[in-house]
């Protein structure tokens, strides 16, 4: 309705949590929450800034995790706006990989979360406990970016959040009478640090430098440039090109 409409991530108050004790902070529940910022185009006092929230409390989004389905990690949606007028919602998790929602009534209601396929009855989008942030091109078409794999879970379980590299990204086009509405193509590798951080040092020798790429991004569209802007590793901001080329072998599934 012309407003801003925000998706964030709601971390369980332990008291109220499915685990009162946690053996890391991956086991933390959360869930998927949405505000509305009602009056905020009125510049407002702040104290007269209206917020409305939706997919609250009991209705909030939830995904499983991974060792144990009745706990709830559901974090950081990102948001997209279909042709058909419905909002679809990405979001990190931790069972190896995305899951979205739906809605068809701006946001106020949502579908049961389920895992984001590639097409259909297709595989899943891997995913670490990691940002996973989807955009709209300049064509129209989606691009989500993600690190297409499901981290340390095999050898330390509770490090699913890493490696945070390397980083793909992946194609996305409507289909009209689809279950999944946004198709996606096979993965394309963009970025990688191999595991070597700023200061030259090797993850391999110490696992506390910092070698992933930052995510926490966002992205302008002014057809035919579309540019990625994000803070790599956490450093430097960075602004990099989507370009026609670089996509063109990315064939989505009919």
């Amino acid at each position: 309705d012309g407003n801003y409409f925000v998706g964030y991530s709601h971390w369980v108050t332990p008291s109220r949590a499915y685990y009162r004790e946690v053996e890391a902070w991956t086991q933390i529940e959360s869930v998927v929450e949405f505000m509305r910022f009602v009056n905020v185009r009125d510049n407002p006092e702040p104290k007269d800034l209206k917020i409305r929230y939706s997919a609250w409390g009991k209705h909030a989004l939830r995904a499983p995790y991974y060792r144990d389905p009745l706990l709830s990690v559901a974090q950081e949606p990102s948001l997209v706006r279909l042709p058909d007028d419905r909002l679809f919602c990405a979001m990190r998790t931790n069972s190896g990989y995305l899951w979205y929602s739906l809605s068809d009534d701006d946001g106020e209601t949502w579908c049961n979360p389920r895992p984001l396929l590639r097409k259909d009855f297709g595989p899943p989008i891997l995913q670490p406990v990691s940002c996973a942030p989807i955009y709209q091109l300049a064509d129209g078409r989606y691009l989500l970016v993600h690190h297409n794999h499901r981290g340390h879970y095999q050898t330390e379980p509770e490090r699913t959040f890493q490696p945070r590299h390397p980083v793909y990204l992946t194609l996305g086009e409507f289909r009209t009478e689809a279950d999944q509405p946004i198709w996606f193509s096979e993965s394309k590798i963009w970025m990688d640090t191999h595991g070597i951080g700023v200061d030259g040092r090797n993850e391999a020798d110490d696992p506390k430098v910092q070698t992933g790429i930052g995510l926490y991004s966002s992205f302008t569209s002014h057809d035919p440039a579309n540019v990625f802007w994000h803070p790599d590793r956490k450093f430097f901001l960075v602004g990099k090109q989507v370009t026609a080329h670089f996509l063109a072998e990315l064939r989505v599934p009919d």
